[in-house]
């Protein structure tokens, strides 16, 4: 806890040098922009739900469904490889039709394959968990590369860098915190599940649908966030 008091007491002193800073390294006053402003905020919801409800599920492919770690990697792995290609066609989607179609729509697929992950068990097969993780990450590219493209474009040009550093800021620090928060929920809840399930396979199992179940409560967050851009003329 002291840690935590120190942190935000830290963070704090930073923005308050930040404000007063003549030539800042992060502008917090683009902050004022209406489309950087939602965008960043659902990038950091977004980017919650996939360390918690994604990088977690490692633990119940070796822990619930028996997997080697190396199978374990190779299954979770997909997302990765997935969310490469699924970003090519981000930007090109984001100069078309624009941000909140492409927002809406990649964020209510990712929901929904939370879903799907909260519905594990130890009787799932690998087949539909590679699907799952395929079709996320794709989704994820898209989403991760237009939300770039959207931000980039809402600012002037003399802020593209401190635009981009945000943007670098919006995945890295959700991913830091949001695995933090995951493991502590992940092993409480299978030290209840244990509990009450006995320890092995299924308290493993009971644990991470909860997981999931969270990652799906932050993809809304961010999902409910875009509902209210109202894109600007830049």
């Amino acid at each position: 806890w002291f840690l935590v008091v120190l942190a935000l007491v830290s963070a704090l002193l930073f923005i308050r040098t930040e404000i007063r800073n003549t030539n800042p390294i992060i502008n917090f006053g683009l902050f004022k922009n209406r489309t950087f402003l939602i965008t960043t905020t659902s990038l950091i919801f977004q980017m919650f739900s996939f360390a918690i409800g994604i990088n977690i599920l490692p633990f119940f492919l070796e822990n619930a469904l028996g997997l080697s770690p190396a199978g374990a990697g190779a299954i979770f792995s997909v997302s990765a490889f997935a969310l490469f290609i699924g970003s090519v066609p981000g930007g090109a989607l984001f100069d078309r039709i624009g941000i909140k179609p492409i927002g809406i729509t990649t964020l209510t697929i990712m929901t929904i394959c939370f879903v799907m992950l909260s519905n594990l068990s130890i009787s799932s097969s690998l087949v539909s968990i590679f699907a799952t993780l395929l079709i996320f990450g794709m989704f994820e590219g898209a989403f991760q590369s237009a939300t770039s493209a959207a931000q980039l474009a809402s600012v002037p040009k003399g802020n593209i860098s401190t635009a981009g550093a945000l943007f670098v800021v919006g995945i890295m620090l959700p991913i830091t915190l949001g695995l933090g928060i995951g493991g502590t929920v992940f092993s409480t809840r299978l030290e209840y599940h244990s509990i009450n399930l006995g320890p092995g396979p299924l308290a493993v199992s009971a644990a991470y649908q909860e997981i999931a179940l969270l990652g799906a409560f932050f993809a809304i967050l961010s999902l409910v966030t875009y509902l209210f851009l109202k894109p600007e003329k830049q």
